[in-house]
């Protein structure tokens, strides 16, 4: 799946969010939702800044080296909080 803006705009999109501040507010019925969004989004749909942006601004997580380690790390995340 394509993504036409960054991944955490694309991520309160998709929980109906109006703000991205809301993001942090996220109960564990919303993180679960999250999980399951960027579960649908491939690695390549964003860019390594992009995915790392993520990781930082939802998780508070240092940057990965790779899209594929920051989706799966931002999943994992997601998952335990």
């Amino acid at each position: 799946m394509q993504i036409s803006t960054s991944i955490v705009e694309y991520i309160a999109m998709k929980l109906g969010y109006i703000n991205l501040s809301d993001l942090h507010h996220m109960d564990t019925a919303d993180r679960l939702a999250a999980c399951r969004v960027v579960e649908k989004v491939n690695a390549e749909a964003e860019s390594l800044d992009g995915w790392n942006d993520a990781l930082s601004y939802l998780m508070g997580e240092p940057p990965a080296k790779s899209q594929e380690e920051a989706r799966s790390r931002l999943i994992e995340k997601l998952r335990a909080a």
